[in-house]
């Protein structure tokens, strides 16, 4: 009987050991898997790859004979890669510049701005990357008349009056004015502007076929001009008739013909 039971304890013992041992490599096994790179991780690309694709592209600007073609060539692979450095590159100060200029417009980097040569340059770098932000503070920085031009068209965009009142030149903040008018088909921001504002009301009276919004006009020229494109918006010939002066009505009559807008 201990004989018996000494034979089962050591069957016993031969299986508890081999279920360990199977057990241990399995383990292993886990463990590796854990350090191997996911799917995903290992379709990214790695610096090194994206520095040969890089003097890959610069090698084609290299072999080009035509020195245009190969400052365009390295232009073209600074903007891919939004890297200043490759600007350096390209020969011509001016496309170099630009080269610079489109990066940093890109990147809505400012810093770029003041260190470039030209006025204008340096103008145009503040107003594109203001117009990039919508933020009208920055046009302040632009020197010349690129500012008002700045100011219209973030003001645009924006639909903001406000904006406007910032351009010191009358003519100016009337086209601001008579643009964010025309755009939101308000007659009433018509009425702020002292220049452009004939004009004003004309587009809106023939976008909205409004032609009551005519006889708001100061010149009587202008209101029979008004009155022939409400018509031909219209396609009524009937508002041509109510013209008093005849070659106005004339050509009012031409205008309907043509067909609407």
């Amino acid at each position: 009987m201990i004989k018996k039971n000494s034979y089962l304890a050591l069957i016993l013992v031969v299986i508890i050991v081999f279920l360990i041992s199977c057990s241990k490599p399995q383990s292993n096994i886990q463990d590796n898997s854990k350090s191997l790179p996911s799917k995903t991780e290992a379709q990214q690309p790695t610096s090194a790859q994206d520095i040969n694709k890089v003097q890959e592209d610069l090698r084609k600007c290299e072999v080009l004979s035509d020195q245009n073609e190969k400052d365009n060539c390295y232009t073209s692979v600074a903007y891919s890669y939004k890297d200043y450095k490759i600007c350096d590159n390209v020969i011509a100060q001016a496309s170099n510049e630009q080269c610079k200029i489109n990066i940093a417009v890109e990147k809505q980097d400012l810093a770029v701005c003041p260190t470039l040569q030209l006025n204008w340059q340096r103008d145009y770098c503040y107003s594109q990357i203001a117009q990039r932000l919508l933020d009208a503070s920055l046009c302040e920085k632009v020197e010349s008349e690129a500012r008002y031009h700045c100011y219209n068209n973030i003001a645009l965009r924006k639909e903001d009056i406000a904006i406007c009142d910032k351009i010191q030149s009358e003519s100016g903040r009337g086209l601001c004015y008579s643009d964010i008018a025309i755009k939101k088909l308000d007659v009433s921001i018509c009425d702020r502007a002292t220049a452009n504002r004939d004009y004003c009301y004309m587009a809106i009276a023939k976008d909205t076929k409004d032609l009551s919004v005519c006889n708001k006009i100061s010149k009587q020229d202008d209101i029979y001009g008004c009155y022939s494109n409400v018509a031909r918006a219209k396609q009524d010939t009937s508002i041509c008739q109510s013209i008093p002066e005849q070659y106005a009505k004339e050509n009012c009559l031409k205008e309907v013909a043509q067909g609407p807008y």
